[in-house]
């Protein structure tokens, strides 16, 4: 008798159902975990990029249909990581990381952390990035000169 672990009978059932880990609907989550903020934000940035097609007074929830990240009643996972309130709540090690590695994996240049969901932290990463690759171009420089 073969022992199965959680992990790949996980993975068994979503190759079976042809469905990827964020794909699957969180049944504990509801509308009212949404940070409606970050839904206008995301809104706000469709309009702009036209990337998708999303009217100016559209509900959440029919937002979320429109791009496939409500299922029945039920919030996708990803929905959740991209504009929940606390996304931590549903899955505890979700974070945002920016590292930079030098010659090997072992040399780590910067670590940074963001919390939140993917659209809040947006104007952090950018910031963290700039800040951390003005850094880097500034200690060439001083150490070429």
């Amino acid at each position: 008798m073969q022992e199965i672990t959680v992990f790949v009978l996980n993975a068994f059932i979503l190759k079976k159902t042809r469905k990827t880990w964020d794909d699957i609907p969180e049944q504990r989550a509801s509308i009212n975990d949404i940070d409606e903020s970050c839904v206008s934000q995301f809104m706000k940035d469709a309009r702009i990029i036209k990337r998708i097609n999303v009217k100016v007074n559209i509900s959440i929830s029919v937002l979320l249909k429109q791009i496939r990240l409500l299922e029945y009643v039920y919030l996708k996972r990803t929905a959740i990581f991209l504009f929940g309130e606390d996304p931590g709540k549903f899955e505890p090690n979700i974070t945002v990381k920016i590292v930079k590695f030098g010659e090997t994996e072992t040399d780590l240049k910067f670590h940074e952390v963001a919390k939140g969901n993917l659209i809040q932290p947006k104007d952090q990463i950018g910031d963290m990035l700039n800040t951390k690759l003005s850094f880097i171009r500034l200690s060439i420089w001083a150490s070429k000169g």
